[in-house]
């Protein structure tokens, strides 16, 4: 539990606070710093997937599609579950369209 939704939960509202209040890289910094820490501590796969996949939600806010792209494709791997709602995803949107974001979420 204590590296699960006690780790990633607060980060996701803190994230918010800091995009809410006009921090962009600041938000972004917990999200780099959550997939930093979690592979510090050999986090099991389905907290890896998760703070990968709230990184890549922030690289494509970012406008680094590469990066976000590939991190979905990691996330994906530890957290299929997460694929069905990535397509609906707002914090995504960007790559929606794109033929790698699409078979990524079919596969």
């Amino acid at each position: 539990a204590l590296l699960r939704n006690s780790y990633t939960h607060p980060r996701v509202h803190i994230n918010a606070y800091w995009k809410e209040n006009g921090d962009p890289e600041r938000a972004n910094a917990v999200f780099e710093d959550a997939v930093a820490e979690m592979r510090d501590a050999s986090a099991p796969p389905n907290v890896m997937g998760t703070v990968m996949y709230n990184l890549a939600c922030a690289r494509a806010s970012q406008d680094r599609l590469d990066e976000a792209l590939t991190l979905l494709e990691e996330a994906f791997a530890l957290r299929p579950d997460y694929k069905a709602g990535a397509t609906s995803d707002a914090d995504l949107e960007p790559l929606h369209d794109d033929p790698r974001f699409q078979a990524a979420v079919k596969t």
